[in-house]
């Protein structure tokens, strides 16, 4: 993989951070409104934030983009095309908007290095396994800059939800995000459910990407790697 190939890996999680994953996928966004009504993009923001999939009886413990469209179209008979609930993530909060900035402006070399040797070999790692690679990603998103956009008619006044949900999400080098919401800070035993859920349901292996917080790098999650047989694997990016 060359340095220019390399180096987008960078770029692919700064557009994703900025504006979802449909950004990521190079689309423009259309200013169509939703077919959704107010009171389910309520219960939409209110499934993602308070309930496991499995209690909407989902067959895993992370949201996906095709849970929230058969979601809606099972409570609401409403058919949303994936662009369109892409959308409604995206403005209810559900797509980290910070541009991953620090990278950039860190070690270069250490940069070049990783994007020219390290990753190339987690993928060809990856390859010979059969497994997934994922970055994780936290943010944070305020309900009030959300929930509030979705008004009913004139003379319907919003409501607006006060409290702050904290957002944790993995995605995959083609766009596919696996997520999960919290309330309060990053923590050890956040991360650990989190990756706990996504071998749950996973049928290959993990190969897991993350920065170097502390929480990333916490002795609780690589006790989990190494007590998974192969199914969970960590590495980190230079910086």
């Amino acid at each position: 993989m060359g340095n220019s190939i390399g180096a987008r890996i960078y770029e692919w999680l700064a557009i994703w951070r900025e504006g979802g994953y449909e950004a990521l996928r190079g689309k423009a966004e259309r200013g169509r409104p939703t077919k959704l009504s107010l009171e389910g993009i309520r219960f939409v923001y209110q499934a993602v934030t308070t309930a496991n999939p499995l209690q909407m009886n989902f067959n895993s413990t992370l949201w996906t983009r095709d849970m929230v469209r058969l979601l809606i179209q099972e409570r609401f008979a409403v058919e949303l095309s994936d662009v369109s609930v892409s959308r409604l993530l995206r403005k209810l909060g559900f797509a980290p908007r910070r541009p991953l900035a620090h990278a950039y402006e860190s070690d270069w070399a250490r940069v070049d290095s990783w994007t020219r040797e390290q990753y190339p070999a987690i993928v060809r790692k990856a390859k010979r396994r059969r497994g997934h690679i994922f970055f994780v990603d936290e943010s944070a998103v305020s309900s009030r800059d959300h929930v509030i956009t979705f008004t009913a008619p004139m003379a319907t006044a919003p409501v607006a939800q006060e409290a702050d949900v904290k957002l944790i999400s993995a995605i995959n080098p083609r766009g596919q995000q696996r997520f999960m919401s919290f309330k309060g800070d990053f923590s050890i035993p956040v991360y650990v459910e989190f990756a706990r859920r996504l071998l749950l349901n996973a049928d290959e292996p993990i190969f897991l990407i993350a920065d170097r917080h502390p929480v990333h790098c916490c002795e609780e999650v690589m006790q989990l790697a190494a007590e998974s047989e192969g199914r969970l694997w960590l590495f980190f990016l230079p910086v």
